[in-house]
């Protein structure tokens, strides 16, 4: 294994005791259900469908960090490509939920919490307002080019300076198995990508642990702003004889 592996690997051990510290701890409510009656009434209401949209996110992120949590600290490769692999998708879906909550907030600024977390709300707008954060610069790349897209000029572009060692591991087998195979140049190729359209100036080690630190930072953010408004949103509505079972 490369030194720029163990680097990043220390650099998630590192990431990874912050992300267990920023988990959503708060248990707003057990349950909560919609009567068929009611339900029909809700198909149309616009913070009904707010919320919807508000859940889908929550859910994407804290799956994310689900998975990237469940995957085993031994030391094996395979492992450290999975939090790779898990970073760039939680970093994609990052990008597109503060997209979202940019688009519905027109709506959510009616409620009591726009302006209780306005701190939290004033950072996630300024990430979405300027065109060189790492917003627009890295997530929004990672998620249309190094992530659900397998565009072959990241490749090319990635290659035009890219310094190699004098024997480069193209991929290093940890047993018979398929799955025991990690392909190690392609996030080599990914990190190359993403660290020069930062435009930072600095190693990729050093701008893996920068993005690191964004995702988990930004990401922490809009998941407690998104499930603080998801509970304001469903005691509104408990009007319409929607049950709100509080823990």
């Amino acid at each position: 294994m490369s030194k720029t592996w163990y680097k990043i690997r220390s650099a998630f051990y590192r990431f990874q005791k912050r992300l267990r510290l920023a988990r959503i701890g708060t248990k707003k409510y057990n349950k909560v259900s919609i009567d068929e009656k009611v339900f029909n009434n809700l198909r149309q209401h616009h913070m009904f469908l707010a919320a919807i949209q508000l859940s889908r996110i929550v859910n994407s992120l804290l799956s994310c960090t689900r998975i990237y949590l469940s995957i085993p600290d031994n030391g094996k490769l395979v492992n450290l490509n999975d939090k790779i692999e898990m970073l760039f998708i939680s970093g994609s879906i990052l990008y597109e939920g503060v997209l979202e909550f940019g688009r519905l907030s027109r709506r959510l600024k009616q409620l009591s919490v726009w302006n209780k977390m306005q701190s939290d709300i004033s950072f996630i707008n300024k990430q979405l307002s300027d065109k060189k954060s790492l917003l627009h610069i890295v997530l929004k790349s990672i998620r249309n080019e190094a992530t659900f897209h397998f565009e072959e000029q990241m490749i090319i572009d990635a290659f035009k300076d890219m310094e190699l060692s004098k024997r480069t591991d193209f991929a290093v087998s940890s047993g018979p198995k398929y799955d025991d195979i990690v392909y190690t140049i392609v996030d080599n190729i990914r990190l190359k990508y993403i660290t020069d359209k930062s435009e930072s100036g600095v190693s990729s080690e050093v701008f893996y642990q920068k993005l690191m630190d964004y995702i988990g930072n930004l990401g922490t953010r809009l998941t407690e702003v998104l499930s603080e408004m998801l509970v304001e949103i469903l005691a509104g509505i408990s009007s319409r004889r929607v049950s709100v079972l509080e823990a």
